[in-house]
């Protein structure tokens, strides 16, 4: 069985995102963005399994992703064996650990810390920037091209 696992806070989405046309797939909080200017459907959820595709939101939620990925493939039997093995069993000090359940001062100070060390992702938000900013010119384009073909028939 075939399964595209795509980290997709790295440049691979942005060269395989036809693989993701039509199926919904998720990604770190601060990369969600930068994935859906590529016009590609992202929802906040831990882990995501469309067909062939699984994706995960976040570095812990890439540990369920491979648990989740060895039981489909070897059986729950050896997933829950490997959890023992890394001695996975998170129970977190804070429930801020979601986009959804930060509150607003913890999310700037994450997008600051996000921003501050990580160049990765200061040229991550531009290009999520450019990249909307592009397609909302060609569809400006587009519609435009269209109205002139429609004036042309209307002189016609």
């Amino acid at each position: 069985m075939p399964v595209d696992g795509l980290g997709l806070h790295r440049s691979q989405p942005l060269r395989r995102r036809w693989l993701l046309e039509g199926k919904k797939t998720s990604t770190h909080w601060g990369f969600r963005d930068v994935v859906k200017a590529y016009g590609v459907e992202v929802v906040p959820e831990r882990v995501v399994w469309q067909g062939s595709h699984i994706s995960a939101a976040g570095v812990s939620a890439g540990i369920d992703m491979a648990l989740t990925l060895t039981e489909r493939v070897h059986g729950a039997d050896l997933a829950r064996a490997l959890q023992l093995v890394i001695e996975y069993d998170p129970h977190p000090p804070f429930d801020s650990g979601a986009l959804e359940k930060a509150d607003a001062d913890t999310k700037r100070l994450a997008m600051q810390i996000l921003t501050d060390y990580q160049p990765r992702m200061k040229v991550a938000a531009q290009m999520g920037r450019a990249i909307m900013g592009a397609r909302i010119g060609r569809v400006r384009r587009a519609l435009a091209g269209r109205r002139s073909a429609s004036a042309e028939l209307i002189r016609q």
